[in-house]
């Protein structure tokens, strides 16, 4: 008789589990030729144990031996062997049980019951099927899709047999239940790995209820002798055996009771133990298929092809955070025809031959490394595709720079990332960048620090993030004033520094960064109770002494070098939990001489 149960199913018994990796795959010597690639457990596994360094650092080695207990479900043993050995190992223990069962119903039911047999088969057929589904009514983010396995475990050709005692017969009626049983395994798929959990019913259909001898016949009521089974029985489903004999035929079709599937419980394990460190190397879906000659159950986890990064100008600094450009002089008051010593820092590098980009790491995989490529605007013969090495451990991001080029010309680059197998998007566009037309950094001495002025002197950008230095000389016929030393690259400022030029030097006192070199000058100093700075005295007296005073109170005496410039560090009162003061510094020299800088206010504790 036909199992209705089984429509739309397909038999997997003599197919195997089969567990295979999808992804946009790099050029790998023995696993892949480079683009989308399936590639078994097995093959993967033979990889990585010849490659154990690219396995740690994928950290594919602990979803390896995660895997472990499902290697008996593979090829070349069928999912049919492993079903039935399941089905072997407990079915004796389960039919005992039944066989006591019925004696205590009965007997609870006040009849009795004698030689019980149970016949069952000792082995079945799997049947499989695999789909998507989704759930209704949606939740707020939209209707659940999710994945769904199907098992049915076939087990045709039950026969149990028992007699009765029949008052007035010298025959103990005999009774035959002939029935077929599935048990159906199913498991929801979520995509992201892995959280499988199996469930088992196990159901009777088919079933046929006889007579076994004359006296059976004779007495002829089949629902009198199974009155006391309609209460059913409990077996604690501990094995793939329903209690099939609640009521006769058409009740026993109906039958079905939730069944403990130890051995797929283990399997479910091992596959869930593995979740966390797939979807950490970039395996963040699954699937299951029925596929294969012979057919079977296809477990498909996919790495996704990772997101195109977005590349930027590393030298365009708008809309980032970023410390500006400056520029420090050596003194801020000379005589004209003095030489004084310059030093940018945060400048931007030569970019008249040379262009650098960066961008985020996007892969989801553990990041090794990236790839990028180049050109002319629209020149593809001109293109070039270059590896580039692992992103920096500070923010993760990459850096490339392509060198040399051809100054004020247009250039475009994109790029893709990876992890130890698969390679991200290429970039969505080309980020177009244009090469400078100089790369020359002009001195100009102007009275406004936006220009213009006269050029007196010039030096090369670095073609690294390093300072940029330069000496110059003030002109000698320059008039006393105040002024400004630009430093301009292509007609931009890129920073300023005031300067004085006097015939005679009077002294002067300023507040210094000493994190610099030269110092840079501190005109808006943001400072708490017991904070140290420095000031810079300049041009006192050559070895007079200089008592330096905070609101009236002496903190040191420095001794003026030849140079007649000093330095001194102090350290305000109180502390960060002091409340916001007025502080004057001055600094009295030998013959009168004195100098003071601008009256500061601390900053108070923040409320």
């Amino acid at each position: 008789m036909s199992n209705p149960n089984l429509a739309g199913f397909t038999d997997i018994s003599n197919g195997s589990l089969s567990v295979e990796f999808t992804f946009f795959s790099k050029e790998i010597t023995g696993l892949s030729s480079g683009g989308w690639t399936t590639t078994s457990l097995q093959k993967l596994e033979a990889y990585l144990a010849a490659n154990p360094i690219a396995a740690a650092f994928a950290g594919l080695t602990s979803v390896q031996s995660q895997l472990a207990p499902v290697q008996s479900y593979l090829s070349p043993n069928t999912l049919g062997v492993q079903f039935n050995l399941l089905w072997q190992s407990i079915a004796p223990t389960q039919v005992n049980t039944i066989k006591k069962q019925i004696v205590t119903t009965a007997q609870t039911n006040g009849m009795t019951v004698s030689n019980v047999n149970v016949t069952y088969p000792a082995s079945g057929t799997l049947w499989g099927q695999a789909g998507v589904q989704q759930v209704f009514p949606p939740p707020e983010s939209g209707p659940k899709e999710f994945g769904v396995v199907n098992m049915m475990f076939d087990l045709p050709g039950w026969d149990v047999t028992f007699d009765s005692a029949a008052l007035g017969h010298t025959q103990q009626p005999a009774w035959d239940v002939s029935f077929d049983v599935d048990i159906e395994i199913t498991t929801e798929v979520p995509i992201r790995p892995m959280s499988l959990n199996f469930t088992a019913v196990a159901e009777a259909s088919n079933a046929q209820m006889n007579t076994d001898n004359l006296a059976a016949e004779i007495l002829g009521d089949a629902d009198s002798i199974l009155s006391w089974l309609t209460s059913g029985f409990d077996s604690g489903w501990d094995a793939p055996v329903p209690n099939i004999f609640n009521t006769v035929e058409g009740d026993v079709d109906s039958t079905s009771q939730g069944v403990n599937v130890a051995g797929l419980n283990t399997l479910a394990q091992s596959l869930n133990g593995t979740g966390n460190k797939l979807v950490g190397v970039g395996f963040t879906e699954c699937a299951f298929s029925i596929a294969g000659t012979p057919p079977g159950l296809t477990l498909t986890l996919t790495h996704p092809r990772d997101p195109a990064p977005a590349l930027r100008n590393a030298n365009d600094l708008q809309g980032t955070l970023f410390i500006p450009p400056s520029l420090a002089a050596s003194e801020s008051e000379v005589k004209p025809g003095a030489t004084i010593a310059l030093l940018g820092s945060n400048f931007p590098v030569d970019t008249m031959t040379q262009l650098t980009v960066e961008w985020p790491n996007t892969s989801t995989g553990i990041p090794a490394g990236a790839s990028v490529k180049y050109r002319l605007v629209g020149n593809e013969a001109s293109e070039q595709t270059l590896p580039v090495s692992q992103p920096s451990p500070l923010g993760g991001m990459y850096s490339f720079t392509a060198l040399p080029l051809t100054a004020n010309t247009k250039y475009e680059f994109m790029a893709q990332c990876a992890d130890v197998l698969t390679w991200s998007h290429w970039s969505t566009e080309w980020l177009l960048i244009s090469t400078s037309t100089t790369n020359v950094v002009n001195v100009v001495l102007a009275s406004s620090p936006d220009g213009p002025g006269l050029t007196i002197g010039s030096a090369g950008l670095p073609q690294t993030a390093a300072p940029w230095a330069y000496s110059v000389q003030i002109p000698t016929g320059t008039a006393a004033g105040t002024y400004y030393l630009l430093a301009e690259n292509a007609g931009e400022i890129i920073a300023s520094t005031p300067i004085v030029v006097a015939s005679s030097l009077q002294p002067i006192l300023q507040m210094v960064d000493t994190s610099t070199t030269p110092p840079t000058i501190v005109t808006s100093p943001l400072l708490a109770g017991g904070a140290v700075f420095t000031v810079r005295g300049e041009d006192f007296l050559p070895g007079s002494a200089v008592t330096v005073e905070l609101n009236g109170v002496a903190v040191g005496t420095p001794t003026a070098p030849p140079s007649g410039d000093f330095e001194l560090a102090i350290t305000l009162p109180g502390n960060e939990n002091t409340g916001s003061n007025l502080f004057d510094v001055t600094a009295t020299g030998a013959g009168g001489q004195s100098a003071g800088l601008p009256p500061f206010s601390t900053i108070g504790p923040s409320k």
